[in-house]
């Protein structure tokens, strides 16, 4: 699992394979969400850890990390 602090180090691991959201409540794992036709990257933006868009200032789109089961769903590296 990744932690706030490592941000967007250790998302990207090989070319094509990408970090996971998973829920810890029931273990539910899904790709990241896409904006711009791209998977969104993990950051932190005021001390919370955020979900923003590749295309960086030329979009500007930034999402929480999406809820399952009640709860932040937390990134994990999958391969």
């Amino acid at each position: 699992m990744l932690s706030p602090a490592q941000g967007i180090r250790g998302i990207l691991k090989k070319e094509g394979e990408m970090a996971k959201l998973k829920c810890n409540k029931c273990g539910v794992i899904q790709e990241m969400p896409i904006h711009c036709g791209q998977p969104m990257i993990v950051t932190e933006i005021d001390e919370r850890t955020m979900l923003a868009c590749r295309m960086g200032g030329a979009c500007g789109v930034t999402k929480e990390l999406p809820n399952h089961c009640g709860e932040p769903m937390v990134v994990v590296e999958e391969g």
